[in-house]
């Protein structure tokens, strides 16, 4: 399994625009195969900072996903409304079980 999180700030102007965008964006990539989760959200210590936490089934679904024309748009979407550069971390995981 992979696991990506991370984030960025962007303009407090554009908070109600990329909320708007997300909701669409997050649903296209839960359609996609091999995803498992994909939630973007607003950090509530900074409300103009939007969060990203997505898994997928292995590193080709993975690398399928970053190809998407939805990725495209929203990373010129995301880029055009960012304070600074996004910051992701990406894991390798298994799942738990307890």
């Amino acid at each position: 399994m992979i696991v990506i999180t991370g984030g960025v700030a962007v303009s407090p102007d554009e908070v109600a625009a990329i909320s708007a965008a997300a909701a669409d964006f997050a649903a296209e990539c839960r359609k996609e195969a091999g995803n498992i989760d994909y939630r973007l959200s607003w950090d509530i210590s900074e409300p103009n900072r939007i969060v990203l936490n997505e898994a997928w089934d292995d590193v080709p679904s993975y690398d399928l996903h970053t190809t998407q024309p939805h990725v495209a748009a929203w990373t010129t979407l995301i880029a055009a409304a960012s304070l600074e550069a996004p910051a992701f971390t990406k894991y390798t995981a298994t799942p738990y079980t307890p």
